[in-house]
């Protein structure tokens, strides 16, 4: 193990449980579709499904012109991607 790698994991011993678990409470929620009625501007723009899954989903918001009403029934948060060409640090 690099002396880097040691570094980084090393700072996971200073997480609490308690912040931990709110962490992972937080990952788990950005991946469970929720209804459409839970969504608020504060939000913005995020990725839109109609259940059961038959297409991809919609992108946007409540807010935007071409929004149909009552047609998506959930929706997730947009992923935050790492550019691959920046190093990923803890």
């Amino acid at each position: 193990m690099t002396k880097d790698l040691a570094a980084k994991l090393s700072l996971l011993a200073e997480v609490t449980p308690g912040q931990f678990a709110k962490l992972l409470n937080e990952v788990q929620r950005a991946h469970i579709p929720r209804p459409a009625s839970e969504w608020h501007e504060d939000h913005g723009a995020v990725l839109w499904w109609r259940f059961p899954l038959s297409e991809p989903p919609w992108v946007g918001s409540q807010l935007d012109d071409d929004w149909t009403d009552d047609y998506y029934t959930h929706w997730t948060p947009i992923p935050v991607v790492v550019d691959p060409s920046e190093e990923v640090t803890l």
